[in-house]
């Protein structure tokens, strides 16, 4: 189950990211488009779109159905600086821990879940700030 849009907001609050216009949305699976915000003070945001898993995405991507077993949504988040990329870090390993969810990085062929979530996001973390 995909966390509420308040507790979201207020534990990246917590970690300094300020996602800007979220009260526009009434839930995770209302934002769509380019979601601005700050990190530490610094302009940092994302696109993100939420839907359904398809069978043409576990294709695409090369995921076994086994990996997505009672997982019925899929977040897509694109960046376009570093900072765009620890912003969208934050919130993705925030998803991954709070609905036991997974998430893939292709760079370093690892499988993100709730469990590596939190090491896996220090270290990208620590390479950016």
């Amino acid at each position: 189950m995909v966390p509420g849009l308040n507790s979201a907001v207020l534990r990246l609050q917590e970690k300094g990211l300020e996602l800007e216009e979220w009260e526009k949305a009434s839930s995770l699976t209302d934002v769509e488009g380019f979601w601005p915000g700050k990190l530490n003070g610094e302009d940092a945001g994302f696109e993100f779109s939420i839907d359904e898993v398809d069978d043409d995405d576990l294709e695409a991507w090369d995921v076994e159905q086994s990996q997505l077993e009672g997982r019925d949504l899929m977040m897509e988040l694109c960046y376009y600086t570093e900072m765009d990329l620890a912003a969208a870090v934050l919130f993705i390993s925030f998803i991954c821990e709070s609905c036991n969810g997974i998430t893939f990085d292709e760079n370093d062929e690892l499988t993100v879940t709730a469990a590596n979530s939190k090491q896996w996001r220090e270290a990208l973390l620590g390479q950016i700030l």
